[in-house]
């Protein structure tokens, strides 16, 4: 009786201290202010979870940024509107610590715009802008700062048949820049140390470089290793903590034997050599689905503990954002539903579904904070979920089943 009651009251501390740490909540991203879009999609969250970035997802309205505590604010500086905002990170300058986020100004026909933020996002300012026709940010994490005391801040931006990483710091400047100029280029994912990843080539192979001295070609400029011989596939994220030799990174590959795309990760590439890692095949619903792109890794967090994205091999579920969690002991990666997961807490309140996740925060608690969109009945919208942190969520199971067998 009395280990029983030990038993109880241990779980129920955790549980305690579980629900102080997350209260369950699925945040829908709404427009900002007096904007009309159907569309808003999360892309890019500050390591912490704190704060999200996001499109109006058809560039023609106005993005913005999210406090997961607070609301949205906007992201109007000096005239500049950021529509599709695509990557947020913290910097340490001075006395402040400042969010730096990139955005376009006009769909990107007018060019980069980047904003710096010194009071948590309630003001942005200066804004500096690059005016480069076509001058886009990447899809999602476009921007990466490390979590040192270096000032410094790394992003990546396209534009038809060239891609830039470039590095910002000190004063308010705009960036100095590596290039590559290639055919079919396009990079997506930045760390902060530089480090960029993306696609080359047609069919796509995965593809990395990164900043070097600032206004010359950019270093690395190698391609990744996968799971075909041929070497196809795409890099979607990098972890923020990756350099050019201890790094993860994450997107799409084919795999020899099956068809179509699948999402995987590949650990410890040189940026220096080609086919150089570890690549690992991420779990999905069904391993013998034989869609066109079965699946994809969009964001990684920034110690490369968790990463997120798409997995198509829900039979007749259509797109399903995903969060895979990583197992050190055990090298090994674990896939969570989101969608499922949400509608077993009751939490979707008005989304349908939830489609893609874009980017992954790890909160003070330890739990992933992720970020994307989903169909809703406003349209499509972009969310903020919350995971109670898995280890805790499996201890509980756990206590719940073994209880169950007592009682019996």
């Amino acid at each position: 009786m009395m280990k029983r009651m030990f038993i109880v009251a241990a779980v129920m501390a955790i549980l305690t201290t579980s629900a102080m740490a997350t209260t369950l909540q699925l945040y829908k991203i709404s427009p900002v202010a007096g904007t009309t879009t159907t569309v808003t999609e999360g892309r890019g969250i500050t390591p912490d979870g704190k704060y999200v970035v996001f499109s109006d997802g058809t560039g023609t309205t106005e993005g913005g940024m999210w406090d997961v505590k607070n609301g949205s604010r906007t992201m109007n500086a000096g005239g500049a509107v950021g529509h599709t905002v695509s990557g947020i990170a913290y910097r340490n300058y001075t006395t402040s610590t400042d969010l730096i986020a990139m955005g376009d100004s006009t769909g990107g026909t007018v060019g980069a715009v980047y904003f710096n933020s010194t009071d948590k996002g309630a003001t942005w300012g200066p804004k500096l802008r690059r005016t480069n026709t076509a001058n886009l940010p990447a899809n999602a994490n476009a921007v990466a700062a490390s979590l040192d005391a270096s000032d410094a801040w790394y992003n990546v931006r396209n534009q038809t048949g060239a891609s830039w990483v470039e590095k910002g710091s000190g004063a308010a400047a705009l960036p100095i820049f590596d290039s590559k100029s290639a055919t079919s280029i396009s990079m997506q994912g930045v760390s902060g140390h530089g480090v960029a990843v993306g696609g080359r080539n047609n069919p796509l192979q995965p593809y990395v470089m990164y900043f070097k001295t600032g206004g010359g070609t950019a270093g690395g400029l190698t391609f990744p290793k996968t799971l075909n011989a041929a070497g196809t596939g795409m890099l979607y994220a990098i972890s923020g903590d990756s350099t050019k030799t201890d790094n993860l990174a994450g997107g799409y590959c084919e795999i020899t034997g099956k068809t179509g795309k699948w999402p995987y990760v590949v650990r410890d590439f040189d940026a220096d050599v080609s086919a150089t890692g570890t690549a690992t095949a991420m779990p999905v619903a069904n391993p013998s689905a034989t869609n066109a792109l079965n699946g994809n890794v969009y964001g990684i967090s920034q110690d490369g503990t968790y990463a997120v994205g798409m997995d198509y091999t829900f039979s007749g579920a259509g797109e399903r954002a995903v969060l895979w969690t990583y197992d050190v002991g055990t090298d090994t990666w674990a896939e969570l539903n989101l969608t499922q997961w949400a509608s077993d807490h009751g939490l979707l309140d008005g989304f349908t579904a939830l489609g893609r996740a874009y980017a992954v925060g790890v909160n003070a608690y330890g739990e992933p904070v992720i970020t994307g969109t989903g169909g809703h009945t406003d349209g499509t919208r972009g969310f903020v979920l919350t995971v109670p942190e898995p280890a805790t969520m499996g201890f509980l199971a756990l206590g719940g089943l073994f209880l169950l067998r007592r009682r019996r």
